[in-house]
């Protein structure tokens, strides 16, 4: 069921194919990967500077028959039929080249597979991208009770927060984030003392609206349940949705693609802290990534190839644009 798999695990995208064993890998393999399914990945440009996602539906099987004839190694990268969705998804914020190095990464860790990653359904989270899979589940349907895994982002930020804040700020671009295109909202904080909180809200772009805003307010009941008021940021995860907030800017508040509230609080008793933490220069990336695994069950490297390879070939041939509301 979907409330007894693990919580959230940090494995930073870079750095999961030293764990390439764990579902079987093999050298040859990851020649495969690097070789000739990520160099496709790389060249796909992202369409119009804005967030874009695929869908595709298909078997191992016709996978292999659509792959391209330079990857001679396909015949040994899948050896059994499964039907597997898989979905990729940028913030709308994410210049192209980002979006399509997360991305990149984030499948790489998938076919290089840690053993979190061996399972039948999973989320891939990265702070710029997120890349979900699962067999015979095209992402569509919501179920109210996805289970929501709680991460905080390492180490403590300085401040002291009053729960209030980061309440105020995720109810609102959690409220705000349905009527979105790309199904996002992000927030801004102020707080006394010159403090300010940065929030997110982000849903698959799969689901309705109505449904998107049911997730989130389901990721928001955990906040009072494992809220942390030293802690940098919190992360709330689940399938179909997650919310973040934290004490440095780690989204671009003057993309047009992002809509960004700005709200000033003053917590009940007059509570304030230090001011907030020096947003991350231009070129930090902080290595945060997590993986929500949905399904107990190792359906082994066969699937999860497949799952790449139809994930590469459908992302090579079309994207699909995104709803409209």
């Amino acid at each position: 069921g979907h409330g007894s798999f693990p919580s959230a695990a940090s494995h930073g995208c870079r750095s999961g194919g030293s764990r390439l064993s764990a579902c079987g890998g093999a050298a040859r393999r990851r020649r495969l990967w690097q070789r000739h399914l990520l160099p496709l990945l790389r060249r796909r440009q992202h369409p119009g500077g804005g967030p874009f996602y695929l869908v595709r539906q298909t078997t191992a099987s016709e996978a292999v028959k659509a792959a391209t004839a330079a990857t001679a190694d396909r015949s040994s990268s899948v050896v059994s039929d499964g039907e597997y969705y898989a979905l990729a998804q940028c913030r709308a914020d994410v210049p192209a080249g980002d979006c399509s190095r997360c991305l990149a990464a984030c499948l790489g860790v998938i076919g290089g597979s840690g053993d979190d990653l061996c399972e039948k359904a999973a989320v891939r989270y990265d702070d710029r991208c997120l890349l979900r899979f699962a067999k015979g589940d095209d992402f569509t349907g919501f179920d109210v009770d996805e289970h929501t895994a709680t991460v905080f982002d390492g180490g403590r930020s300085g401040l002291t927060v009053a729960e209030e804040v980061p309440t105020r700020l995720l109810a609102t671009v959690a409220a705000a984030a349905p009527a979105s295109r790309s199904r996002t909202a992000a927030g801004i904080a102020s707080y006394g003392g010159g403090g300010s909180l940065y929030g997110l809200a982000q849903c698959t772009t799969q689901i309705p609206a109505p449904d998107c805003a049911r997730c989130l307010r389901g990721a928001l009941s955990r906040l009072s349940e494992d809220f942390n008021s030293t802690a940098a940021g919190m992360q709330l995860l689940r399938s179909s949705c997650m919310l973040r907030y934290g004490s440095s800017l780690f989204f671009n508040q003057s993309s047009p693609l992002l809509p960004v509230a700005h709200l000033a609080i003053a917590p009940a008793g007059g509570g304030a802290g230090p001011p907030a933490a020096a947003p991350p220069s231009p070129g930090h990336r902080p290595a945060r990534a997590r993986t929500i695994a949905i399904s107990a069950g190792q359906p082994g490297f066969a699937a999860l190839a497949a799952l790449a390879l139809a994930l590469l070939i459908s992302w090579h041939i079309r994207s699909i644009p995104l709803p409209s509301l």
